[in-house]
C-alpha cells in the first residue's frame, strides 16, 4: 500500500508559526509570512494598537465596526465575549 505524500509545513518568516490559511494562495502569502505579520512588519506605520492609514490595516477596521455596533446600541465587547463562549462551548450534533 502506497502512502500518500507528507506535505512539507510552510512556516512564517516573522512569528514561525505553521501558515496554514493561505498556504496554497501565493497572492496571500506575502514574502513568505501570514498576511498580518506582513502588514505589520513592513506596512503598519505608528504604534501597533492603533489603526493606521492602510485602508487594509485590521486596527482600522476592527475601530470601524466598533464604532458602527455602539451607533446601533449594541455593545461590541458583550458581543465577542459572547461569541467566544459561543466557540468554546459549541452545541451538540443532538441539539441541532
Amino acid at each position: 500500500m502506497r502512502m500518500p505524500p507528507i506535505e512539507p509545513v510552510l512556516k512564517c518568516r516573522k512569528c514561525g508559526k505553521a501558515i496554514v490559511k493561505f498556504r496554497n494562495d501565493a497572492e496571500q502569502m506575502l514574502e513568505g509570512m501570514h498576511w498580518l505579520c506582513f502588514h505589520f512588519e513592513y506596512e503598519h506605520e505608528g504604534e501597533p494598537d492603533q489603526a493606521c492609514a492602510d485602508f487594509s490595516c485590521p486596527n482600522l477596521k476592527i475601530e470601524t465596526y466598533e464604532a458602527i455596533l455602539k451607533e446601533a446600541g449594541i455593545d461590541p465587547q458583550k458581543e465577542v465575549a459572547n461569541e467566544v463562549k459561543r466557540r468554546l462551548n459549541p452545541p451538540s450534533e443532538r441539539n441541532l
